[in-house]
């Protein structure tokens, strides 16, 4: 807000009376005076009256009252004013001086950017408003209304009994063939043919210890005592 800050006791006490009830001032218009920002004028007359303010070469700033017969309601109008023959310097700061005076003038229903005069007319502020008349306090205020999702009734479905399924037994595969035969298998060592069919397995005599000393005697056939 620095730019209103040499002129900011002045501004503040004329935006203040202008949104009085009481007041009669319809609307109030804000330009450039150097390089500062003050008020240029005032009026009750309405649109009419402020639309022959607004000069071609002058970036200016005005905030309107205005009766709305579609909602009953009193609104406040900001026109953001750019001529088309305005100084460079104040064309290339338009956009962030009007995003200043959003803050300066908050609690307005409805911006209006205008270049020529055509956007001022009477008749087509009127429609502007009228046509925006549901959204008049702008997104933060208007209620959002939500679209009902359509609802399909659905006919009953018949319940149905599973009907039993039997599993066929499972194939039974053929045993894989043996490719080495025993005698050709070289995993198995061929028998010898020589060897006899049942082996007789001889053990050896054991020796017997007395408990009393003996002589012992060997003989082919076994061991002897005397």
């Amino acid at each position: 807000m620095s730019l209103l800050y040499n002129h900011s006791k002045e501004l503040n006490d004329t935006l203040n009376e202008f949104k009085e009830d009481t007041s009669n001032t319809d609307w109030i218009l804000f330009g450039y005076k150097g390089d500062d920002l003050t008020l240029v004028s005032s009026g009750s007359n309405g649109l009419e009256e402020i639309r022959g303010e607004f000069e071609e070469e002058c970036v200016q700033y005005a905030l309107l009252k205005i009766f709305d017969e579609t909602s009953k309601m009193l609104k406040f109008l900001y026109i953001a004013w750019c001529g088309e023959y305005a100084p460079p310097s104040q064309k290339a700061n338009f956009s962030q001086h009007s995003q200043i005076f959003e803050n300066f003038f908050k609690g307005y229903h409805m911006k209006i950017n205008a270049s020529c005069y055509e956007d001022v007319e009477p008749k087509n502020i009127i429609s502007k408003v009228q046509n925006s008349s549901f959204f008049n306090f702008s997104s933060k205020y208007a209620p959002v209304l939500l679209k009902e999702k359509p609802v399909f009734n659905l006919p009953n479905k018949q319940e149905t009994t599973p009907t039993p399924t039997t599993s066929a037994p499972a194939p039974v595969s053929d045993p894989r063939p043996n490719l080495f035969p025993p005698r050709n298998n070289p995993l198995f060592p061929r028998a010898n043919p020589l060897s006899p069919k049942n082996n007789i397995i001889i053990s050896k005599p054991i020796p017997i210890v007395p408990n009393s000393p003996l002589n012992p005697k060997y003989t082919p056939n076994g061991i002897i005592f005397f």
